[in-house]
């Protein structure tokens, strides 16, 4: 009789996306957690020397260099760069342009389980106390501020990702986590209209 087989690894079940195995980061200006967060899986990350330095990474974790190479399998950038580039002038011939919050989805759908925090009000510590009470679980993260002084950007091995999206006007991507937590979908004030504008934007993250 044939044993059974042994059940499967539990691990991120994407692992790391295809499109996220050699991206080129620039003219980031968000805290250094996505870049952290890649690095740890495996990632093989190029930068501009300022990007770098901006978001306090080592030369010897990443590979220096002003423009993406050929064989970049995305451009990671703000949304606003992206928003004003031309459709001719892409950073090389066939190489996607993504936001940081478009990435952060991609890692979120990669995931087995997920805890997204979104919204326009605080998101730092609704995520940071979720890292803590679930630290049991083994989480990965990518968040503002990690508790106890931990990195901002961590992958652990597990199969929960808690992350923080940026708002949706800042290049976020719909995704699917197994819990979205919103913190807010307006501003406070009277103008209903801006509020359902507001909800209308951030929905499409939970779609």
């Amino acid at each position: 009789m044939t044993p059974p087989s042994p059940p499967p690894p539990r691990f991120h079940r994407g692992r790391l996306p295809g499109l996220l195995e050699l991206p080129h980061l620039e003219g980031a200006t968000e805290p250094p957690a996505l870049a952290q967060y890649l690095l740890q899986a495996g990632s093989r990350l190029t930068a501009s020397s300022g990007t770098v330095g901006a978001l306090g990474l080592s030369h010897g974790t990443v590979r220096v260099a002003e423009h993406p190479a050929v064989d970049r399998t995305c451009v990671i950038g703000p949304a606003q760069r992206r928003a004003q580039q031309q459709p001719d002038a892409a950073p090389s011939p066939g190489i996607p342009v993504l936001t940081s919050g478009e990435t952060v989805a991609l890692l979120v759908d990669a995931a087995l389980r997920s805890i997204v925090v979104a919204g326009c009000y605080n998101t730092l510590l609704p995520a940071a106390l979720a890292v803590s009470a679930l630290a049991h679980l083994n989480p990965g993260w990518i968040v503002e501020r990690a508790p106890a002084d931990r990195a901002p950007g961590h992958t652990s091995g597990g199969d929960l990702l808690i992350a923080v999206l940026p708002s949706p006007d800042a290049g976020t991507a719909p995704c699917s986590p197994t819990v979205l937590v919103v913190t807010g979908v307006a501003r406070a004030g009277a103008d209903t209209a801006e509020m359902d504008r507001a909800l209308d934007a951030l929905l499409p993250i939970a779609l």
